[in-house]
């Protein structure tokens, strides 16, 4: 395998180093051509693979020349991995290609939307861009390029498309500067209340010019899934800006690619698109897609627990979290999943009943029992409740949580869990202080009472501040990587 991703790191290398003399306008061609493959339809697969640059991925993929849609629909999951670890290094050479930075962003923002894989390095790149998009100011120069009739209002649709498509992310973010656009394009002749029919739009798309394609379509590529003429745009502009000269003239003359796009979108040549409602969407819409920073700062923050977890390994987790009562139990489920599920108290009995907490895939199980109290029938029940969950759960590990603070810990519990034969790891929350006396004193007692084999760890599930102090969180990651260890 290390051979393989060694082989296809290389290759993806030469693939860069082939196209870094290329123009702003074919980068951005190839780009959107690599977002078409990643969002995995197989007209687009037709229409690229027998693109040069297709070719090259494709010889780098599986040291063939040509692909079938066969061989590419079996191959579809490496390929779009192979396809994003060259767009990531594509990106990486963005500094030669200041032009179609924002062609570059959007291509990101297409693959943290749609596909879970290279997170990071395509974080990383994003993170990257995020201070130099919002340092680009475009807005003088379109105003401008609208007053000088760069655009033309007989083709309303796509020169609507094509302007917005400019836009820079501080215009995105002002309704005045948006709105002023507006103006300045009825100033020109721009009609919002007209109603444009698809068939006619069509033939705006169509007679665009190749140098506009690559920006164009990424655009459109970024708000496909919520409009269908926008999904309409991308797959005529696919079915015919990456097929030969010769076949364009083919395309044109038997409208194939409008019907295909029609149907596939389902419209048709009638239905109509008023300019100001496209207006409307694409400035709300725009607006959120710029605040991708937003989103980009937290996927650039470490991993919370559970996502963590997920990079280790695809196995489901059950956790069962108990101990006595103020023992942090809450507080730290709430940090293994990064946001509050648990109510959390300061040494009261928050927790009543046995509760169940999930992530979003449902694989990453949490159970948090009511706190143990001294001499209580409510122990009775607590153990019943663990003991149902584990009979529904065989794989279960047990935490037991104990408080640095109080340093509460009760032998009685730890042999009662330890009785059930189940993974077990004693889990020392609010660990604040530096000092292992409580972790050695736990794990004397244990020894001493045949239990010695039982992990101690050392958390502090949230950060801690004070007027004195402050301390960051830790030991979450060692819980996750101790919890899998015991498992195997």
């Amino acid at each position: 395998m290390d051979k393989l991703n060694k082989q296809l790191e290389q290759s993806a290398d030469e693939f860069v180093k082939h196209y870094s003399d290329a123009s702003d306008e074919d980068i951005s061609k190839i780009v959107a051509g690599m977002v078409a493959l990643i969002q995995g339809n197989e007209s687009a697969y037709e229409n690229m693979k027998n693109q040069k640059w297709f070719e090259r991925i494709w010889y780098g993929l599986t040291q063939k020349n040509k692909a079938t849609i066969k061989e590419m629909r079996a191959n579809r999951e490496q390929l779009e991995r192979y396809t994003v670890r060259i767009l990531v290094k594509l990106c990486d050479m963005n500094n030669a290609h200041e032009k179609c930075i924002f062609d570059i962003y959007r291509a990101l923002a297409v693959v943290r939307r749609d596909l879970d894989v290279f997170v990071d390095e395509v974080s990383r790149i994003a993170h990257k861009f995020d201070e130099k998009i919002n340092s680009i100011n475009e807005y003088v120069y379109l105003i401008n390029e609208i007053r000088n009739g760069k655009f033309d209002a007989q083709t309303p649709l796509i020169s609507l498309i094509d302007i917005l498509s400019l836009v820079d992310a501080r215009t995105a973010k002002d309704s005045k500067r948006i709105t002023q656009l507006k103006e300045t394009m009825e100033e020109k002749g721009f009609d919002f209340s007209k109603k444009i029919s698809m068939g006619a739009y069509a033939e705006e798309v169509l007679k665009l010019d190749e140098d506009k394609v690559g920006r164009i379509l990424l655009f459109c590529q970024s708000f496909s899934h919520r409009s269908r003429i926008l999904s309409y745009t991308c797959m005529l502009m696919e079915g015919y800006f990456y097929r030969w000269d010769s076949e364009k003239r083919i395309i044109r003359e038997n409208g194939e690619a409008i019907d295909t796009a029609l149907s596939c979108s389902k419209l048709t040549k009638d239905t109509t698109c008023v300019l100001g409602e496209m207006f409307s969407d694409l400035k709300e819409a725009m607006h959120e897609q710029f605040n991708y920073a937003n989103v980009i700062e937290a996927v650039n923050e470490p991993l919370p627990p559970v996502g963590y977890y997920r990079t280790k390994t695809n196995e489901p987790l059950c956790v069962i979290a108990t101990g006595i009562t103020g023992s942090g139990k809450s507080t730290l489920i709430n940090s293994v999943f990064g946001w509050n599920v648990a109510a959390t108290g300061c040494g009261r009995a928050i927790t009543q009943n046995t509760n169940r907490y999930s992530d979003e895939q449902n694989d990453v199980v949490i159970y948090e029992t009511p706190g143990f109290q001294l001499q209580s029938d409510i122990n009775n029940k607590i153990m019943e409740d663990i003991n149902s969950v584990i009979n529904s759960n065989m794989s279960c590990v047990i935490w037991y949580c104990v408080n640095a603070l109080s340093g509460r810990y009760e032998d009685e519990v730890t042999d009662k869990l330890a009785a059930l034969n189940r993974p077990m790891l004693i889990v020392i929350t609010h660990s604040i202080e530096d000092d292992d006396q409580l972790e050695n004193a736990i794990k004397d007692s244990n020894k001493k009472r045949g239990l010695g084999n039982i992990p101690v760890i050392s958390v502090l599930a949230a950060d801690y501040n004070s007027k004195d102090l402050t301390i960051s969180a830790y030991g979450l990651e060692e819980l996750i990587d101790e919890t899998m260890n015991i498992m195997s």
